[in-house]
Formats: C-alpha cells, structure tokens, sequence
C-alpha cells in the first residue's frame, strides 16, 4: 500500500510538471551550480544559502563610488559562467570569441581570483548568486519578471489570423508568466542568460499549438562584468553597449544592483554608447575615459553635461587613428598600478606615433561646467605632465592581455601574464606586488581580469594619494606651444594658411550616395574582402599620415571626428560645406553651401557651425538652394584664387550656376564659369591654384574655348602653368593644396599616388613656386571615396 502511495505520488509530481499551475509554487532554497572548483566538473549543485544579516551589512557598507582605481577594492562583481559560454561556443567568432571555450576551465579561472579576493578580504558576489539569493517571496518575483522578459513567443505568420481563443492564451504575457512561475530559481537564471524565443504553429494534432523552432541569444559576454558600467567619483552609470547582442546585459547588471541597493545615478541612451573598459578613475581631481569603437562623443558629452563623473578634469583618450577590435577599450593599451605608475602599451607613445591617442582635458570653470582646458595632446605626454611614471609594455605583453590587470589598491594587482608583472615590479616607482594567475581559457574571450571584474572602493585622503595637481607649471608652456603653433593674421590678403581644419574618417566607408555622381570612386575588389571595421581601420591609418605631416609642418589643427550615428561616410571631407575668408579689420566671414546628397548635408554638424561661427564675424548661407536642387559643394566646386579675387568653377552636378553666381557676387569673387567633357563632380580634382601656381587638366575642359578662357586668367595673374594628362588627373594630381607651415614656408600637400604620377619636369616647375612637397599614403580614401588630400583639409582664415 505505501508502495502504491509512493508511485501514486511519483506519477502524479511528474504531471504537474507537463502542466502550470496558477498556485503559486513552494519556494525552495535557492542554489548556484558549479562555482567552485571542487565541483567544477561534477555538474553538482553547489548550496548558496539566503544573505545573512552580516552579508547584508557588508552590502548596505559597499561605497557607491570609485575615486581611484588605486583605491583599496571594497566590494567586486563577477559572473560565473554557464549554459550561455557552452552556446557562444557553437560558433565562437559570433559570440565575439577567438576560439571554443571550455565552461569548465573558464569556471575555474573565476573560482581561483575570487579565492585571490577573498584572501584579501575583499567581498565577492556573482550576478548569478545575487540574482539567486533572498528567500523572500518578493524575491523570487522580482526575478521571475526578468526572466518572463528575457523569453519570447514567436508564431508563424500565417497561423496568426486564424488563432482561436485558447490558441491566444498559449501565446499571451500570462500564459508566459505562469510558465515562468513555474520554473525553479536556478533555472530562471538560465532564462535570463540564455534568452529563449519559442516558434510556435497551429498544430490540429495532440496540443492546440506545436513548437517548430527554438532560439537562443545567449548572454556570452556576460562574464565581463566591467563593460555594463562604470562607477565613477559620483555613482554608477549604466553602459549602453556598442554591440547590439550585448544589450540585454544591462538589464540584468541593473537588475544586481538594485537588488543590492546600489544606487544608478545614470544610464547612457543612444545615440551614445559606453563600455566601463574605457574608464579609469584617477582621484578627486581627475579621470580618463576613452573614446574609441566602443565609446563615442555622445555619451562622454552627456555625463559631461550631467556632471556624472564627478571630478574636476576629465581626460578624454581619443582614438583617432588606431581603430582596431584588438585595442577596443583603453584598458586594451593602459592601466593604472600605482599613485605614481600607468601602464601602458608601447606601441601606441610618441607624439607621432602612428598608433598615439590624443587626450583633450575637460575641466570644469567656476561656474561648475566642464570646458576644454588643452587639447589633443599625446598620451604619454599629458601622463607625465601629470606627474605619473609610464611602465611601457611590449607588444607580447600587451597581446597576452598583461595590461589587463585588476588593481586591488594600494599597489596590489592581479595579473595574467608573467612577464608584465615581473616588468611592473622592476619600475622603481611601484611600491606594490603581483599576483599572477592563469587565466587563459578566459583571455580566449578576447577579455581578462579587469574586464572580468567591477569594483566598488574604499576612498582615502588625497594627502595618502601623493600630489596629482594637473599639468605641471614646467610643462604648461611646452603644451601651449603645441597646440598653438602658428596664428592667421586676417588683415592679410593671403593664398594660403597654416590654420586648418580635419575630421578624422572614424566612421569612413564608401558612400553609396555620392557613387552615382563621382567617377573616381572605385569599387575595388580588394576592399571588398574588408569588414567595416578594416576599411575604417585602413583609412584612419592613412588619414594619420596626413595628420602627422601637416602637424610636423607646424600647422595648427583643428581635428573633428564622427561617429556612426552621425550617418556621415563622406565626413573627412569638410572643404565641401563650408570655407572661411579674411574680410580685412581682422574679421573674417563663414560660408555655408548646398549639398546635393542627404548625408553630406549632415556634416553640418551643430558643434562645427557653433565654432567656426565664434571665430568668425558674418555667415553666408547658401545651403538654402538645396530646396530647388541647386547646388555648390564649397570649394571642391570651386578653386580660389583668393589674392586676385578669381573663382573658378566646372560645372556639374554638384556645381551650378545660381549659386556659383551668388557667393561671388556677396564674397567679392570674379567668376570663371568652365564646362568639362563629362560630369567632373568638382573642380578641385582637375585644377588647384596657389599663390604662384596652377595645376590643370586641360584636356578635361569642353572646348577651347574653354581651355582658352582658364589659360588667359591664369596667365595674366602671373601664375606658372603645370598640364596634367586625364590620367594624371584620374590619379589625384589635380587634388593638391598649397599650405604655410610654422616657419612660414609654402608647402604643397598631395597624396603619394599623386606624387609618384608626377613627372620630374612638372615637380621641378612646382618646386620652382614652394619649398618643398609632403605627400603621404592616402589610397583607401582615394579608392572608396573618390578625394584626396586637398578634399580633406579645410583652410582657416582665422
């Protein structure tokens, strides 16, 4: 009979397990699976009991904020990983790994640095253990209405209209919620990770509907715990992930954190994106955020905006020229070991190292908001004019994620690569230890320990912190000089400037747009091989050498980036939409032109217009004509002779008459109206003009009486003539701009396809007007984009 009573009760435990109940189910302890190493293998459970009040204590004293990352650590998240690795795995390259992971191996790299923390007496929670722990009912709810959000009910198109009642039901937010509610709490931690869509179809067969399919977007990033956040000198500032498959991370790092109490001041929207990779917190006084292919200027400028960092500076670590998925964040090239010691790699130092971040400083004025106090100086540079000792680490070391170390405070870190930490204990000015460990099954993630880790700290007196005042008194005018090399003197009616605008091609690619209209863009087999991320990559590369050769010039620039949001391809190119002109007392004035395609009239951007409009007295704006399709792309269109007041102009399709007509009639201008052969989109890539000489192809004019017409103004303005060949032209000879350097030489500036085309004859005439020529590699922005350098650099006449 108790036989009978014990199948009976088997029998009837399995049914109920076929079917939900509306009942709300017996909570049972909560559990972690495989945390340890000990059971790392066994697929046993092992028991995580409810938060005791001491627990909850240590909790309730975690500080809210993180002023140094030298700080002693207080409190550190991890994630232990699970079912979501094994499914990254299927396809290792999608989930953003190297290679197939062991969720084993991977297990154990966690367990042993949490056993590191823990000797340390620092406290240790996982997002599954919070997500686990509490025996309250509330609990439990809380986590159920995650994961009734992390999974989804898919059917079939067709099936849709034609759903009964009860078919509705099986696919309803209620069905779903008493599915979830009946799940244990270690399985709804797998909901949440694993993100689960059900396909679901009419089935006329057994049940009302049948499963055709199943879904996963697994959570496979998960495990690292530092990019859902930063936690700055003020508070917690929830990321927005630039990888759209890593957003819903977020929502579960939020869901840890207030479950805790932990208070979220702030949380990033598009169009900004943050990885808490790219944060460093260095004191009271100062951070460093960087701003690279995971976060961009809109999410820097909001907690700029918002004061969410806290500190008096902010250091903006720009890569610019370097956008390369192997050194994605800033904790990929630098971090902090010490007070007094930074890390970083060293192939990206030297202020004309190709690879160089820029640091613009923010500093807040006294009426509390941030303000650029220097800008643009290299890395290494403003680190020592901070006072700080750089340890530079090999390629090897950085390549083995040795930067990638977890600063415990006071000096003590945890590395991953022995060489880097027998390099960092060798500095003099470390005053600290290593610890090293075995992490490599995680490295494969392309991550390490300070990615795997967010930390809260203790703060401590700034007298225990060493002086961090700023740049130093003996720095300040070598910093000055550098950032303001030459001035424009606007009462001087001049051909060329020393003063310059560039925007670097962060978010390049060739725009399908402009295509149509420009026939030296090239869809080159070569490149279709690349990602979007090589093409970006090969034209920053480039655009640096332009960059670097100008600035070794001497000449002053003013570098702007973009970001994908601002949807502008074609942005490295700002000669097009506006110019500037000296109008003599010391003003000069600004012109705005009409763009024949949408996404170069987004290069107007609001911040450029704002500061080219406060360093000039007037602006004309002639992006009016865009509404009768009527157009003049600045001076691509145009090539000025500005000392002798002549525009010349081919007409195009990108170049007409009215407006060509209307900026020489208000900005002083004679017009030389030209016709080409075919469609030359702009002028200035068949013709430049300089202050002694011209640059044409004349076998691109219509007729002769077009090739007279040039000829005879360029002769009686005393120019010397140099003829190039339609091939010539087609490889950028004509896109060449002549420029004044810091010492006050003439220089032209072309691409070294364009040099190589050159005859030595045609150099030597050219060189008989200049002191001399810079020609750096500009084929990728050639190629994609159908410009060259003089497209690139806009003169200011300021």
């Amino acid at each position: 009979m108790n036989a009978q009573r014990v199948r009976a009760s088997n029998q009837a435990l399995a049914l109920s397990r076929r079917f939900v109940h509306n009942t709300q189910p017996k909570l049972r302890v909560p559990f972690l699976r495989d945390t340890s190493p000990g059971t790392a293998d066994s697929g046993q459970d092992v028991f995580v009991p409810p938060m005791t009040i001491e627990q909850r204590k240590a909790i309730d004293c975690v500080p809210r904020v993180q002023e140094h990352e030298n700080d002693r650590a207080a409190f550190v998240l991890c994630h232990y990983p699970g079912q979501e690795i094994v499914m990254g795995s299927y396809h290792p390259c999608g989930a953003l790994f190297e290679c197939t992971i062991s969720l084993t191996r991977s297990r154990e790299c966690i367990a042993k640095l949490r056993a590191i923390l823990e000797s340390h007496e620092i406290p240790v929670r996982s997002l599954g253990e919070i997500m686990r722990m509490g025996h309250f009912s509330e609990d439990r709810e809380r986590l159920k209405k995650l994961a009734t959000s992390s999974l989804a009910y898919v059917v079939r198109p067709q099936d849709e209209p034609h759903l009964t009642g009860d078919e509705i039901r099986l696919t309803s937010d209620q069905y779903k919620q008493d599915v979830v509610g009946g799940l244990d709490v270690r399985d709804l931690v797998d909901v949440i990770v694993t993100q689960p869509t059900v396909f679901l179809a009419k089935s006329g067969n057994n049940t009302p509907l049948k499963s055709t399919g199943y879904r996963f977007e697994p959570l496979s990033n998960l495990i690292f715990t530092r990019d859902q956040m930063i936690v700055t000198a003020k508070g917690v500032i929830l990321a927005n992930l630039n990888s759209a498959q890593r957003a819903p991370e977020v929502q579960v790092v939020q869901f840890c954190l207030e479950k805790l109490g932990l208070e979220i001041i702030g949380h990033i929207e598009a169009p900004g994106t943050l990885e808490g990779g790219d944060f460093f917190p260095a004191g009271p006084d100062l951070c460093f955020i960087g701003m690279g292919i995971r976060t961009n200027d809109a999410a820097i400028k909001h907690m700029l905006k918002k004061d969410m960092f806290g500190t008096e500076r902010v250091a903006v670590v720009a890569d610019l020229f370097d956008r390369n998925q192997a050194r994605m964040h800033l904790d990929c090239v630098a971090n902090i070991a010490s007070d007094k010691c930074f890390v970083v790699r060293e192939s990206i130092l030297g202020r004309f190292n190709p690879k160089r971040r820029l640091v613009t400083e923010w500093r807040k004025n006294a009426a509390g908001e941030y303000e650029i106090s220097v800008e643009h100086i290299e890395f290494g540079e403003y680190l020592s004019a901070n006072g700080y000792h750089i340890i530079g680490a090999s390629e090897q070391m950085a390549d083995d994620l040795g930067i990638n170390f977890l600063n415990i405070g006071d000096g003590i870190l945890i590395c991953t690569d022995e060489a880097m930490a027998q390099s960092i204990e060798a500095c003099p000015h470390f005053e600290g230890k290593c610890h090293v460990l075995d992490y490599r099954e995680i490295c494969k993630m392309y991550g390490a320990i300070h990615c795997t880790t967010q930390v809260f700290r203790h703060s401590r007196p700034q007298e225990e912190r060493g002086p961090r005042t700023g740049v130093s008194p003996s720095y300040a005018p070598a910093l000055a000089e550098f950032s303001k090399q030459i001035q424009f003197n606007p009462d001087e009616k001049a051909q060329t400037t020393g003063h310059v605008m560039l925007l670097a091609p962060t978010h390049f690619n060739q725009n399908v747009e402009t295509l149509k209209d420009n026939e030296f863009m090239v869809q080159d087999k070569k490149y279709s091989k690349y990602t979007d991320i090589d093409v970006i990559d090969a034209a920053c590369e480039e655009f640096q050498e332009l960059y670097t050769a100008l600035l070794r010039e001497g000449v002053n620039i003013k570098l702007y980036h973009h970001e994908q949001y601002h949807g502008t391809p074609d942005a490295c190119f700002p000669n097009n939409w506006f110019s500037t002109h000296a109008v003599g007392g010391g003003k000069s004035d600004l012109v705005l032109y009409p763009m024949a395609h949408p996404s170069r009239r987004r290069e107007r951007r609001p911040d450029i217009v704002q500061f080219l409009e406060a360093h000039t007295e007037s602006t004309l704006d002639l992006s009016e004509h865009e509404d009768e399709n009527k157009f003049l792309e600045g001076t691509g269109s145009m090539v000025l002779d500005r000392v002798n007041g002549i525009a010349y102009a081919v007409m195009s399709s990108r170049t007409q008459a009215e407006p060509f007509n209307d900026f020489c009639k208000a900005m002083g201008y004679t017009p030389v109206c030209l016709r080409a052969t075919d469609n030359m989109y702009h002028t200035n890539v068949m013709m430049s003009v300089g202050t002694s000489y011209a640059v044409v192809c004349f076998e691109h004019l219509a007729d002769q009486e077009n090739v007279s017409r040039a000829y005879k103004s360029l002769k009686q303005t005393g120019k010397k003539i140099i003829a190039i060949s339609k091939e010539q032209c087609t490889n950028m000879c004509g896109n060449i701009l002549e420029l004044r350097s810091g010492k006050g030489e003439q220089f032209v500036a072309m691409s070294e396809r364009a040099y190589k085309n050159y005859r030595p004859e045609q150099l030597y005439t050219l060189l008989q007007t200049v002191d001399h020529i810079v020609h750096p590699a500009y084929n990728t922005i050639e190629t994609l984009a159908g410009g060259s350098v003089r497209c690139s650099v806009a003169e200011l006449f300021f």
